[in-house]
């Protein structure tokens, strides 16, 4: 699971990857495909959540898709989705609790 993680680094562009993505997305075979893979974002204004773009955190589909056994990205928004209150907001801590405490 990731809070947040910046698979693009600070870019916002659909169409650009940086070279953080490509060589990810390069070296995704190195990731166990037996794994559930969650990856979760905040925004406060469909962009971004204060620091890293949306579009950065969704870009994680490209790594993981069709390379692990399931992958789920979950968005939250509104209070509590700005990117330093993600670990404490009850959206992402139920996701945890939900998704890694029960395996």
């Amino acid at each position: 699971m990731t809070i947040a993680a910046p698979y693009n680094l600070n870019d916002s562009s659909v169409r650009s990857e940086t070279e953080l993505l490509e060589n990810l997305v390069t070296n995704k075979k190195y990731i166990p495909k037996s794994i559930d893979m969650y990856s979760l974002a905040g925004t406060q204004s469909y962009s971004n959540d204060g620091l890293v773009p949306l579009y950065s955190v969704l870009s994680g589909r490209y790594i993981y898709q069709k390379q692990v056994k399931h992958y789920t990205q979950i968005t939250v928004s509104g209070v509590g989705a700005e990117h330093s209150d993600l670990p404490q907001n009850r959206q992402i801590i139920m996701a945890i609790e939900q998704y890694i405490e029960t395996t």
